[in-house]
This record gives C-alpha cells, structure tokens and sequence, in this order.
C-alpha cells in the first residue's frame, strides 16, 4: 500500500516526537536512580535500569527516524550504509533488551508474590538469569544482524529488518508476541495470588480470634495453645504469634492483645506494602501492553491480509517508543502520591520534583497540621475501640506495653522483607 506524502511525513514524525519524550523520560529515571542512596543494591533497581537503558538505546533509534536511512528513499532520509545500519543495530538491542528485560521484571514479581521464595533466594538463584538472557540475547542478536547486512531502509520501518524475514521473527517480532503473551499469563497468576493470599489473611485472622474467643468462654484457666498465625503467604505478609512454654498466657490474656495486632498499624503498612507490590508488577505490564499492542495487531492484520493500514501503523509508531514514559511514571507515582497525600500544601508538580531529588528513596517528608490531625483522630478512636474490648471480653493485660508479644518486632522485620522488594 502506498501513502501520500502527508502520511508519509506523519509516520517519519510520530517516532521524533514520541522517542523524544520517551528518552528524556529515560535519562531522567537514570539521574534519579544515580541520585538515589540505594542506587542498585536491589534486585528491583538493577532490573529496571536495565529495562531503561534499553528504552534509552531503542528511543534514540526512534527520534532520528528517518534521517540515517539512505539518502532519496523516503521523506527526510539524509544517510547512507553506514548510519542506516548503526540506526538499525541500536534499534534491535535496544528493543530486544527492552522486551526481555520487561519479561525479567514481570518474572520478579511473579517471584515476589510466591509463598516460598525470600528477596535473598530470588537474588542468588534467580537474578543472574534476568540479566544474563536479556544482554546476551539482545546483542547476538544486533551483531549478527549487522553482520549479515540485513538492514534495510525499504518500507515504513527505516533501516530496520525486513518482516518477511526469519531474522525479524527471531529477535524482534518472536520475543515481542511471547513476551506479550506470558504477560498476560503472570498478569493472571499475580492476580490469582493476590486473591488467595487476601482472603487466607481474613479468614485466618477471623479463625484466631474465633479460637481465643472460644476458649475464652470454655477454658477460663486453660493455657492458650495457639502457636502460629500466619496467612499463607510468605514472605509477603508471615506474621508469627509463637509463645514458648515460659512465655505462655491465658487465653483471656491473648485475646485483647492479639486482637489489637490485627488491627495495628504495623500489620496495616506490611498488608499495604504486599499490596503495593502487586500493583506495580501489573502496572509494569500493563505498561509493555500498551507499548507493543498496536504493532502486534499491525504485523497480524499485515501478515494475513497482506495490507498496511496507516491507522495501526501510525498508532504503532506513536506508541513503539514510548516504553520509557510509561517506567518514569509507574516508577515515580507511588513516591509522588505519598508526597502529595501527606502534604496538602505539595501540588503534583511539587511531589515528582521531591521524588527527583530523592531518587524514589523515601517518601518521609513533613506532615502537615491537617493530617497529623487525622492521625491523633485514628489513635482516639483505636484506643476507644480497645477500651471497648476491655469491658466486653474481660480485663487485657499489658502485654503489647510490657514487650511480651514478640511477634511485633517480627513483623517489623517482615516489614523490613517486603521493603526490599518494592526499593
């Protein structure tokens, strides 16, 4: 299918633009992961700066368009074999590292989600392969693409790989439609984990205090024989409530305390933060779904019906480079909310400004009057609520108070866990 000038001049346009934005949005993750006081000593950070590194090689292949390809092919094409196949190696790595690294990414957090897996199991056993496969993969394939001189400035893709070849399946269109399919695959597993693990929290939760209650009401005298709470899900959200034999109270004793732990803030923040990594492992591909859907669907409608249609081309082009934008966002938002949240005076601009300098290290800023307000509301109302369990269950010692319930300070170091996953 031919276009006329102005659709040719559209599509040698759109990546310009798009690639722009997407390498700034790039080199500005890059700054701030620079700035950063974690810098890459986690499996997260070292994961996306090799997924943005790549939308930054791919992006500069993007906002040069047509200007390598060789000289009088298509509108704006200054280059020759030289440029062309430097525009078209770039392009390769940088999109081949940038679909498997976004596999890589979605396999951490696949990973994360898992009962049996801890942040240092997943660095020693598993990361070295998230890394390893994406670079060698990605630059095999650019050399020997640029070895062969399969690189070509015909058709709408300049100085790319021809798609009738078996080299465009192998290290550009195979990866993209795999990749794209098992993103959807973990997209369900996370969200069928998430399910699991958020209804085995309520139910256990409602059996332990269903159980202390009881006993409670039979056993007035007995010893508690309750060892462990936990929800199913480490190392996510374990929360052990283990009492040895010297450290033993009655029923009557536990269940105040016991009732209030569930109903603390250190429980709250750890089923948030397991909650947090769930959203940003789907926002992550989610992200890769919106980059690639529309030039999936145009090599599809090309490939069957041996037709070109500018609107999917076009959308492909706009959307291709655009990966980069997408990581600074889901990237920062989660840094800039709290921001945002916790000051009302910061406006949204303010909040990613903050986030910038800070590297997304922490979200800890001033509080302001207002929702330090709100805070002391939330501690009155919890103490009521305690002081309300107290007259219908019995007396409550101070076991929380006197540092005999243990299982808090666990739960700061699970906290502690989950953290890692999310820097």
């Amino acid at each position: 299918m031919e276009f006329n000038k102005a659709q040719v001049i559209a599509l040698v346009l759109a990546p310009m633009v798009t690639g722009s934005v997407s390498f700034v949005a790039s080199l500005t993750l890059i700054i701030m992961i620079r700035r950063s006081t974690v810098k890459l000593s986690t499996i997260y950070r070292r994961l996306i700066f090799g997924l943005i590194v790549s939308n930054l090689i791919f992006s500069i292949g993007q906002l040069t368009s047509s200007f390598p390809a060789h000289n009088g092919t298509i509108w704006g094409a200054i280059g020759n074999d030289v440029s062309c196949d430097i525009q078209g190696f770039i392009s390769v790595i940088g999109l081949c590292g940038a679909v498997l690294y976004s596999l890589s990414l979605s396999v951490y957090f696949l990973c994360a989600t898992k009962d049996n897996l801890s942040h240092q199991q997943i660095k020693k056993r598993i990361e070295p392969f998230l890394h390893i496969f994406p670079l060698i993969y990605a630059l095999f394939g650019g050399i020997f693409i640029y070895a062969t001189q399969n690189f070509t400035s015909s058709g709408p893709m300049i100085c790319w790989i021809d798609s009738s070849s078996f080299l465009f399946f192998m290290f550009v269109a195979g990866p993209v439609v795999l990749v794209f399919i098992a993103s959807c695959l973990i997209t369900t597993c996370i969200l069928r984990t998430n399910r699991l693990h958020t209804q085995n929290a309520k139910n256990h939760r409602s059996a332990v205090i269903s159980a202390g209650t009881t006993q409670k009401q039979e056993h007035p005298d007995s010893v508690s024989s309750t060892s462990r709470f936990c929800v199913n899900c480490k190392p996510m959200c374990c929360i052990q409530f283990c009492q040895s034999n010297t450290q033993q109270h009655n029923a009557s004793e536990s269940i105040g305390p016991l009732d209030a732990y569930l109903n603390s803030r250190p429980l709250r923040v750890t089923l948030q933060m397991r909650k947090d990594i769930y959203n940003r492992g789907i926002a992550y591909i989610i992200g890769y779904l919106m980059t690639y859907t529309f030039s999936v669907i145009f090599y599809l409608v090309n490939g069957f019906t041996d037709s070109t249609p500018f609107a999917l081309l076009l959308l492909s082009r706009i959307t291709l480079p655009l990966q980069g934008l997408f990581n600074i966002l889901i990237y920062t938002y989660p840094h800039a909310n709290s921001y945002h949240r916790n000051n009302d005076t910061y406006s949204w601009f303010r909040a990613f400004w903050e986030v910038f300098k800070s590297g997304g290290d922490s979200d800890e800023v001033r509080v302001s009057r207002r929702r330090s307000s709100q805070r002391q509301r939330d501690l009155v109302l919890q103490q009521s609520q305690m002081n309300a369990r107290r007259n219908t269950r019995g007396t409550i010692t101070s076991e929380i108070e006197d540092g005999k319930f243990e299982f808090i300070e666990e739960d700061k170091e699970e906290q502690k866990e989950v953290s890692n996953f999310l820097m």
